[in-house]
């Protein structure tokens, strides 16, 4: 059951992304075609930048309790 939840979350995680990507190229073609500057759209794409950063937070410091296999060539630090 842990390593269905680590994948949803990495799963999350790509799609928290893939949509923050989105959105910063909304607000590039916007300046770019209209010369003008949305607002609403730049504050999604801060907050999906916000909440991928800690997603990605999460997951590494959760990789162990998560079940989520840790590459051997960057182990995970024994506290």
């Amino acid at each position: 059951m842990e390593n269905a939840l680590g994948m949803m979350l990495i799963i999350a995680l790509m799609l928290v992304t893939l949509f923050t990507l989105n959105r910063f190229c909304n607000v590039m073609k916007e300046i770019w075609m209209n010369k003008k500057v949305n607002w609403a759209l730049i504050l999604q794409c801060f907050v999906a930048s916000f909440v991928t950063i800690l997603l990605f937070f999460f997951i590494s410091e959760n990789a162990e309790m998560l079940n989520v296999p840790v590459s051997p060539a960057n182990p995970p630090i024994q506290r």
